[in-house]
């Protein structure tokens, strides 16, 4: 779970269209900041919530255990001021 919070908060660059640098950086930290590892199971998932400026941010890990561990990461972006909408799965 941890390789694949680290792969997100890397390539957080892609939501550079919609979050600053400023708020990137503060999202990668509190991600990595409340990121608990859980014993091992079939289905290992990280869910987060946070709001930096007006923007509702969502984050969703979930890593199945499988021969080549598949890994599939949400992000979903909510911004009520300027009334935009962005979702990306990694």
């Amino acid at each position: 779970m941890q390789e694949a919070v680290k792969y997100l908060t890397d390539n957080l660059d892609e939501l550079e269209g919609f979050l600053t640098k400023a708020e990137r950086k503060t999202l990668a930290e509190n991600i990595k900041r409340n990121l608990i590892e859980r014993p091992a199971k079939k289905l290992r998932r990280y869910d987060y919530y946070t709001a930096i400026n007006s923007k509702r941010i969502t984050v969703d890990v979930s890593v199945f255990s499988t021969p080549r561990h598949e890994i599939t990461a949400w992000v979903t972006c909510v911004d009520i001021i300027n009334r935009k909408y962005l979702s990306i799965t990694i």
